[in-house]
């Protein structure tokens, strides 16, 4: 029988999942001023571009190996990456940098290589990394959390922060019940596993109701003119096709993905738990697998275990228990029910900002997501394959049959 996997084994809490414990670090010991002066004062900066551009190419090379503590390369990243995608993109795509100097492009790439991740803005660092508690002695929460760092400044990028910070603490929160799922399969428990889905199908419903919050803290032009363009990344980005080059550490361009929802671990790991199949031959499955370099390590470890870990969907199929196949189905409609409110939101914040952008440069990547992806086409895709999980009982095939509608091709 395939193991239950522990999370405390791949460095995921199992109260709030993979956010970290502990308040991440707010600023770097005082070597790395220099980094943390630029970045704490980016949405000031990014005003005049050629101020900041200035400012940074002044950087010093400063010695990375002076990091220590884990935080402390966390931090690191979290900067730079602001940073860096603030020199980058801070001219739109008239002005765009094809190369970033050495004193960012050096101790950034060091840093992604100790954590795991890639030198580019992603989920875990600008997301995960990026939080601090107003109210110590109060949870974390929309009104009790801020940002530690900014690009913009506007309430808008804070909203589009603190929405997946919420979903990932509410997952955690529910995280148990994927264990407990996998736990009572591995006992054949039919009323465990009944409770565990139970859980989970309220776990994603709540994931659902916080992810549309989205439409009460950001405002959508000022999310798709000002903030979404810092978060592209240059892979698949027709601005730059060749990739960016980092100076000091490769002689030809590299290409990664921006920050994307796809590289949060949370709906992989339903996906996962719920047997949902992505193929490796579909654009979802290829993105998604690809999308995993972008976690760290021991957090796609984990999707990797849950993965191959007592099968809850298989359980279901075979239980001959009608209750427990309609609980199970029942989960993978919520799940679906999210991918369609990821559609409306990409719909509202990305395709009706685009289309006013049809006659300028930047159209180019209205269609796309900040980490390549063909958006709609991809999120259509993802819920239909979602969708295609779920199981018919025979009481339905025979109505199906009945009706002319049932088919076994």
């Amino acid at each position: 029988m395939a193991c239950v996997p522990s999370p405390t084994d791949f460095d995921v809490s199992p109260t709030v999942g993979f956010v970290p414990e502990s308040e991440p670090l707010q600023c770097l010991p005082e070597y790395f001023s220099p980094w943390e002066e630029i970045g704490r004062n980016l949405p000031r900066l990014v005003k005049d571009p050629d101020v900041l551009r200035q400012r940074i190419n002044q950087l010093p090379l400063l010695d990375h190996n002076k990091l220590s503590l884990e935080d402390e390369w966390k931090r690191a990243h979290l900067v730079l990456a602001c940073v860096s995608h603030a020199y980058v993109w801070c001219k739109g795509d008239a002005g765009v940098a094809k190369i970033i100097p050495k004193c960012l492009a050096i101790p950034w790439v060091a840093a992604a290589k100790h954590l795991g991740i890639p030198p580019v803005i992603t989920h875990c660092s600008y997301m995960l990394y990026n939080w601090k508690c107003i109210d110590p002695s109060q949870p974390l929460s929309m009104n009790n959390m801020d940002l530690a760092i900014m690009i913009t400044g506007s309430s808008t990028e804070k909203g589009f922060v603190k929405i997946p910070i919420l979903i990932e603490l509410e997952f955690g929160r529910g995280l148990h019940a994927v264990i407990d799922g996998q736990k009572s399969v591995k006992n054949s428990d039919r009323v465990g596993l009944m409770k565990a889905l139970k859980s989970i199908k309220t776990t994603i419903i709540k994931l659902t109701a916080i992810f549309l919050q989205t439409n009460d803290v950001v405002d959508p032009d000022e999310f798709y003119q000002n903030l979404r363009p810092y978060l592209s990344g240059w892979n698949g980005n027709p601005t730059l096709p060749d990739g960016l080059l980092y100076e000091g550490v490769s002689k030809t361009p590299l290409k990664y993905s921006g920050g994307s929802a796809a590289q949060s671990s949370v709906f992989q790991v339903l996906d996962a738990a719920l047997g949902v199949i992505h193929a490796d031959s579909s654009s979802v499955g290829n993105f998604l697998e690809r999308m995993r370099y972008y976690m760290p390590p021991k957090h796609r470890a984990f999707i990797e275990a849950v993965g191959q870990g007592p099968s809850i969907r298989h359980f279901a199929l075979t239980s001959g228990n009608i209750q427990l196949l309609e609980e199970y189905n029942q989960c993978v409609e919520n799940l679906k029910d999210f991918r369609s409110a990821h559609l409306q939101i990409v719909a509202r914040y990305v395709v009706i900002p685009g289309n006013r952008e049809k006659e300028k440069k930047q159209f180019g990547m209205a269609m796309h997501g900040t980490g390549g992806s063909d958006i709609m086409p991809f999120l259509k895709q993802a819920r239909n394959e979602t969708g295609g999980a779920l199981i018919c009982n025979n009481n339905e095939k025979k109505k199906k049959v009945n009706s002319g509608t049932y088919t076994t091709g």
